[in-house]
């Protein structure tokens, strides 16, 4: 993953990640949620990579 993020950074692109992201909470509660919703928002493209972390991964409110 961080070689996907480092290339996209060398070809000029800014990508959010979220678990690099250190405002982040350890644990995902709902500003977990709402932050990457924000994120989203504020994007001009969306990407989702699916990994098994990520497709295990959940936010409890």
């Amino acid at each position: 993953m961080k070689g996907f993020v480092e290339m996209l950074h060398k070809a000029g692109w800014d990508a959010y990640v979220d678990w690099m992201d250190y405002e982040m909470p350890a644990r995902p509660n709902r500003r977990t949620a709402e932050n990457i919703q924000k994120r989203i928002r504020e994007s001009t493209f969306f990407m989702f990579l699916a990994t098994q972390n990520s497709m295990a991964s959940r936010c409890y409110p």
